[in-house]
């Protein structure tokens, strides 16, 4: 039998090894991880270990309500890691990317605030882009500046787009929701987006930039067909916005697991 561990990050490290294999525990792993959990000496500790214990069983509502909960202790801050990767884990692309924008204020974490300069600029999401660019540039914590020069420059294009046109910045944002979404449900990667606008045309032009090797030339049509329709289902079909999805070809590898509880 398993010796019994009733250390946090231990605990925390055995769940995370599921995760990083891609499996989930059986009912028997389950029920040990359980007990063990129990056994630890504070709420907060058993609150974080329990809510990765249910996100890498798959059950995102109750990590949720689980991370929500030891958000509240004077300690919280240790559990937004995990609570940030299963969010991406198990939410929709933009339901995580709104939650992390708390979780990134409360742990500091600079990771988390460059990984929503990105998700920022994918859902359109002029207020939020510029707030992600402030903290890291006050921060000096940009992951890549050229990245971050490119989000500068997108925010700009989208700000003056919007000063001279009926769109507001909530149906721009909304109709990034829907195409980062569909991107996520779909599991295809991403590799950007690019914002632009000519003054001789009354649209702005969003080219989301996904791999030619996550997809071939049918799915693509296929894909922008859905995310057409999605639109239409939304009313924002009509806005003046055209975005579409493009391939290239460009690697993109992204790799992520569950940190312990320091």
């Amino acid at each position: 039998m398993p010796q019994v561990q009733t250390n946090t990050t231990k605990i925390i490290e055995s769940i995370g090894a599921y995760h990083k294999r891609g499996e989930r525990p059986d009912d028997m792993a389950r029920q040990r991880f359980v007990r063990d959990i129990d056994k630890l000496p504070t709420e907060f500790e058993r609150l974080h270990a329990r809510g990765v214990l249910e996100a890498v069983c798959g059950n995102g509502d109750v990590a949720f309500q689980i991370f929500e909960k030891a958000l509240e202790y004077p300690e919280g801050y240790r559990a937004c890691h995990n609570y940030w990767v299963a969010l991406k884990s198990l939410a929709s692309a933009s339901e995580a990317t709104k939650k992390g924008y708390e979780i990134a204020e409360l742990s500091s974490l600079f990771s988390i605030w460059n990984e929503l300069l990105i998700r920022s600029a994918i859902m359109l999401d002029v207020e939020n882009l510029k707030r992600c660019h402030e903290v890291l540039r006050k921060a000096k914590k940009f992951d890549d500046d050229l990245i971050a020069e490119q989000a500068l420059d997108e925010v700009n294009t989208m700000e003056q787009f919007l000063n001279h046109s009926t769109l507001t910045a909530e149906q721009l944002n909304q109709i990034g929701e829907v195409a980062f979404d569909l991107l996520s449900e779909k599991k295809i990667e991403i590799r950007g987006n690019h914002v632009a606008h000519k003054k001789q045309r009354d649209h702005l032009s969003v080219e989301y930039v996904i791999s030619a090797d996550s997809i071939n030339a049918d799915e693509l049509f296929d894909l922008n067909f859905e995310f057409a329709g999605r639109l239409v289902e939304r009313e924002l079909d009509k806005l003046p916005v055209v975005a579409q999805f493009q391939r290239r070809e460009i690697e993109m590898t992204e790799s992520e697991e569950l940190a312990d509880a320091g």
